[in-house]
């Protein structure tokens, strides 16, 4: 007979289990069998703002972001950054630096590469995607900047391989040091859709065309006389105005609205902590992120939630010189 101390051990566990399953689906569920290539902004800051910062000009990240940021660097970061989604198991590297600063016109290239089924047995979706990217910023007068973002992405499958390339087009004006306003049109150009087969066997990919969407916002810092302010806060709108091809399952709806939104927060130079959310009909959720800097380092971490959305984790180290 079982004594009464095992019994309730059993029954500890059995509650922490069900526990897991309730508030975790993700370690329950079926993982998604598809994919499209799309921005993903890079760094673990970007993550813990829900990817608001259209209006961002802080670092070399903020290509991403919008391209026309690039005019307004003054330092020179190099970034690495690492992803992983939970829900699909898809690995996201990238590294992005800057090749040319100037007051005119500055230039900026990252390298990606996206993985799934590579790490993971669990997925059935299995590919490799290798990215280039190259942003221009133009200065075209002391407070406004044009940029262009052109993305170049070859996709490897069961079943061969395929290219296809997405641009962007962006607007930045930042009347004063302390905050910046950001205007980008999304989604020109084709994408990779991978999907499995019909039997579930193999993995395809096919050319299809992306959502497109206008994205609005704003970045405020405080105080800008140090090189890491105590506080930035970003928001961010983003509307659909076409949806994707309809054979992607999660494309966007015509006059579909996001709105983004982040805060970090340094109390002392050397720490900070970043909060953001995410608001649509279809993803929502939170992200908390924590920094460490020692130097010219920083070490970020982002963690992505929501019942409503993906799930992820985001690593990044960031050297700026």
């Amino acid at each position: 007979m079982k004594s009464f101390s095992e019994k309730t051990h059993r029954t500890n566990w059995a509650c922490a289990w069900a526990i897991c399953c309730v508030f975790f689906p993700a370690l329950t569920t079926s993982f998604a069998q598809e994919y499209a290539t799309t921005f993903i902004v890079p760094g673990a800051r970007a993550a813990a703002n829900a990817e608001s910062g259209v209006g961002d000009i802080l670092d070399i990240a903020s290509m991403y972001g919008n391209p026309a940021s690039l005019a307004f660097l003054t330092s020179t970061d190099i970034l690495l950054s690492h992803r992983k989604d939970w829900n699909e198991k898809i690995f996201h590297e990238n590294l992005t630096v800057p090749v040319l600063l100037s007051t005119k016109v500055a230039l900026g290239v990252g390298a990606s590469a996206h993985r799934a089924g590579t790490f993971s047995s669990s997925s059935n979706l299995k590919f490799t995607e290798y990215g280039i990217d190259v942003g221009i910023g133009f200065r075209i007068y002391p407070v406004l900047s044009f940029g262009v973002m052109f993305s170049g992405y070859n996709g490897v499958t069961d079943r061969g391989n395929l290219s296809a390339g997405l641009a962007s087009l962006g607007v930045v004006y930042s009347p004063t040091p302390d905050i910046s306003y950001g205007l980008k049109f999304n989604g020109l150009g084709a994408a990779n859709r991978y999907y499995l087969s019909s039997d579930g066997t193999q993995s395809m990919v096919q050319r299809i065309t992306p959502d497109q969407s206008v994205e609005i916002g704003s970045t405020m810092r405080f105080p800008t006389t140090r090189e890491r302010p105590i506080i930035v806060v970003s928001i961010a709108a983003q509307k659909f105005v076409r949806g994707g091809d309809p054979r992607l399952s999660s494309r966007a709806q015509i006059d579909e609205n996001r709105i983004r939104g982040g805060i970090e927060i340094r109390p002392v130079s050397s720490v900070g902590m970043r909060f953001g959310y995410l608001s649509g009909p279809f993803q929502r959720g939170p992200r908390f992120g924590l920094v460490v800097s020692v130097s010219q380092i920083e070490i970020a971490y982002t963690a992505a939630t929501g019942e409503r959305d993906y799930r992820y984790d985001v690593f990044s180290l960031q050297v700026r010189f």
